[in-house]
Formats: structure tokens, sequence, C-alpha cells
């Protein structure tokens, strides 16, 4: 989102740029192993952490 609230559209190879950085960045995340992580580049939220 911008400063005024609108959704901002992110091509496609930022977003595997993004998502391949936050990987690397957090290898200890266990991204691969069932139940692991997940990052949405959309609401930059990132689940399956424990609480």
């Amino acid at each position: 989102m911008n400063h005024r609230g609108h959704a901002l559209r992110v091509p496609r190879a930022k977003a595997l740029t993004i998502a391949r950085w936050i990987i690397r960045s957090f290898p200890q995340a266990g991204w691969a192993a069932t139940g692991g992580h997940a990052f949405d580049l959309r609401t930059a939220e990132l689940s399956g952490l424990e609480a």
C-alpha cells in the first residue's frame, strides 16, 4: 500500500526476488518443512510462527 492506502502492483519478477531474499535471510525458518512458514507478499504477513 502506498501512503494514500492504494494497493501497489508488484511485478512477478520483483515479487520472486523479494521472496528469495526473505528465504535466504531467514534459513532457520524451515520454509520447506511440512507446516513451515509462508510469507504473503500482498499483505507482508509471515504465517506459521510459533506463538
